[in-house]
């Protein structure tokens, strides 16, 4: 048979109960051996006291039963150890739930201690954390903000702190350092790209305490003709002149002064050979020195701007020159001396010439000669071509033979910055009598140019009046090269051939 546990309901005891169904209630074995005493006491109405009396006596002693028999008194006995008390087993119970919830609560308030503490360890370390960091990068804006921005080693060195504290270095967990993607990241790179340009300055200034001082020494050795045009063309380069600039004041006025007192010495010397060129010179290239000088003066006195020392000295020696040299040159180029030199063809190469005053109507080919078109119309335009080889001629004699269709076309000598008759010495040929030569349209011409010093001079036989301007060496060009011009025409526009172009170099 199988058992369990059950409670009696009578007296609560916990009981194991058998499969054996006695009552309709369930009942312990002393309960349900009292329940059967009682029916049979019922039964039995007015026993024997005996009978009665031994009722009760084998109640109270579990185990004994009528008759005497082994089997009841057997069950009694195990009725008494399963016969538990219930209240005993509760406070039981409750004690040891209250011991396991006592020992919870602990073991919670230990952990929750255990834990706060390390919140506060944490917090704590945290703190102390943010504050390292905080002052790492305060004390790393003021190294940055007080390095020495015009030393080279004091600038190396901050980039090269600024590259080992991009990053904490992950072998110390204590590293507080790192701008990398920090607040101050966008400062940082800035600050290193100030540093970098600053130290090109730096390096560069360098560089030009070194030239100057360099040039400096020379121009102190008494240096030779050809030496003092070395310096004085390097000194004037654009470059020496814009690191002077950049480098400041200081350095700016140190250039400036070692650039006029070159340009002094350079035209002192250059004087010295010119004067010995005007007094013994029988060509024109032994009068080359006299034509250098009198291209550095008027370089020099462009350049001179606020220089008014300068520019008063260059001008004055300037006009002396030129009086000297027109009188030189106008007795030596005599017609003998001219018909002495060759002739060069100015179209034997066609490359040589270069297209000026362009104007968008203008057009040219070259064949049997040069053509040139400008078209009638109200989008008509000057344009013309400058022989380019002879940009430093002074002074030369030209052969031109041309055909004029139409329209006016205009003839320069001594080309310079433009191709201008207010600043070059030109002439016109054309036939609507506002023209310095008057041609006949259709008819081939041959016209003789001579530019002598402070003269041009144009002839061309019995068929044209000549034509001269001895004025242009105080107003106009001095030296450059050939050039000529088809006028825009708006009613007739321009059309002329010329077929012939050649020259003499006197200088």
């Amino acid at each position: 048979m199988s058992q369990s546990k059950v409670s009696c309901e009578k007296c609560g005891v916990l009981f194991t109960q058998s499969d054996e169904v006695a009552s309709t209630k369930v009942l312990c074995p002393t309960c349900l051996a009292e329940r059967r005493a009682q029916l049979r006491a019922q039964k039995q109405g007015a026993a024997a006291p005996a009978a009665a009396a031994a009722a009760p006596a084998a109640a109270a002693r579990p185990g004994r039963v009528a008759g005497g028999g082994a089997a009841p008194a057997k069950k009694e006995r195990a009725a008494q150890r399963d016969h538990l008390d219930v209240r005993k087993l509760k406070e039981a119970e409750s004690q040891k739930l209250m011991k396991i919830a006592w020992g919870v609560t602990g073991g919670i308030g230990l952990i929750m201690g255990i834990i706060l503490l390390f919140v506060k360890m944490s917090h704590t370390s945290k703190a102390e954390h943010d504050a390292a960091r905080a002052k790492w990068i305060n004390d790393f804006k003021s190294y940055l903000a007080a390095v020495n921005q015009e030393n080279v080693d004091a600038i190396d060195a901050a980039h090269k702190r600024i590259e080992n504290e991009k990053r904490p270095n992950p072998a110390n967990p204590d590293d507080v350092s790192g701008w990398l993607g920090s607040e101050i990241d966008s400062y940082v790179k800035t600050v290193s790209r100030t540093m970098a340009s600053n130290k090109d300055k730096v390096l560069k200034v360098a560089g030009l305490v070194t030239k100057l001082g360099d040039y400096e020494r020379q121009l102190n050795a008494s240096p030779s003709g050809e030496a003092l045009a070395k310096l004085y063309n390097e000194l004037r380069a654009a470059e020496l002149q814009g690191q002077a600039t950049d480098a400041g004041p200081s350095h700016k006025t140190r250039y400036e002064e070692l650039r006029r007192k070159a340009s002094n010495l350079y035209i002192d010397a250059l004087r010295s050979d010119a004067d010995k060129a005007l007094a013994s010179a029988t060509s024109g290239e032994g009068l080359a020195v006299v034509g250098l000088l009198e291209q550095t003066l008027q370089q020099i006195r462009a350049e001179a701007g606020a220089d008014a020392e300068l520019s008063a000295r260059v001008s004055s020696m300037l006009v002396k020159l030129m009086t000297e040299s027109d009188t030189k040159v106008t007795a030596l180029f005599d017609e003998a001396y001219i018909q002495k030199q060759p002739w060069i063809d100015l179209f034997a190469d066609k490359n040589s010439w270069l297209l000026a005053n362009s104007g968008s109507s203008f057009n040219h080919t070259f064949g049997a000669g040069l053509v040139l078109k400008n078209p009638k119309g109200e989008d008509s335009k000057s344009g013309g071509l400058s022989y380019t080889p002879a940009d430093k001629w002074f002074d030369y004699v030209l052969e031109i033979e041309f055909t004029v269709e139409s329209g006016v076309v205009n003839f320069y000598t001594r080309v310079g910055d433009a191709m201008d008759t207010k600043m070059c010495p030109a002439f016109t040929v054309g036939n609507t009598g506002k023209n310095n030569l008057s041609i006949e349209l259709g008819k081939q011409y041959t016209l003789t140019v001579t530019v002598i010093g402070n003269a041009i001079r144009v002839t061309g036989g019995e068929a044209v009046v000549p034509y001269e301007d001895t004025t242009i060496g105080r107003t106009k060009s001095r030296w450059g090269e050939p050039g000529v011009v088809a006028q825009a025409n708006v009613e007739i526009g321009t059309n002329a051939t010329i077929t012939k172009m050649r020259a003499r170099k006197l200088r």
